[in-house]
């Protein structure tokens, strides 16, 4: 191969790394806050990665989902996956029926993080079980924009928590690896006691 395309082949690859390890937006650390006026409804959420996760690449010829295992991860078999609610409303009143906390995805479709934990973090093992110490919603932020404006998103993908007494705990929005995630559960079920 030249090396003037052996060159951009690198600086292609550099330039790729830099996006996966950086994010497409702002990394501010994300706090619980009251409800966003309507008038913040019009600003565009991007795309983050958490610079300290260490995202890997699907397998292309996979049709993995949420609920089916990765061959390649320390995954649940197929079928026992993470059982999500794909309504806010609904799963917050599951929560409350049965005391336990609430964790929710902000996700969008077009996504690629997003489509990374589905791959790689929701179908591990770990993350699984300690999913059912939890009512798991799911929340595209393109169809339910009332969702997303009361947890502030300006990122995703999004990982917010509610605890038992009503408190929202978010974490810094991007990808995060199943060890990394299975922490910040554990510390949200410590929480919540």
């Amino acid at each position: 191969m030249p090396s003037g395309i052996r060159m951009l082949a690198a600086l292609l690859s550099v330039a790729v790394l830099g996006v996966l390890a950086v994010g497409c937006a702002k990394q501010e650390p994300v706090t619980p806050a009251p409800p966003a006026p309507l008038a913040e409804a019009d600003a565009p959420i991007t795309p983050a990665v958490d610079s300290d996760a260490t995202p890997t690449t699907a397998d292309p010829e996979s049709d993995a989902t949420p609920t089916t295992a990765n061959p390649e991860s320390d995954a649940a078999p197929a079928g026992e996956g993470i059982e999500w609610i794909h309504s806010f409303s609904e799963g917050v009143k599951k929560a409350q029926a049965e005391g336990k906390p609430v964790m929710m995805d902000l996700y969008a479709d077009w996504c690629g993080p997003c489509k990374m934990l589905d791959t790689n973090t929701w179908p591990d093992s770990e993350v699984v079980a300690l999913s059912r110490k939890f009512v798991c919603i799911k929340v595209d932020v393109d169809r339910d924009q009332a969702t997303a404006q009361r947890f502030r998103v300006s990122s995703i993908p999004m990982i917010a928590f509610i605890l038992p007494d009503g408190t929202d705990v978010t974490i810094p929005p991007g990808y995060r690896g199943p060890q990394d995630m299975a922490r910040e559960m554990q510390k949200i079920l410590d929480k919540a006691g």
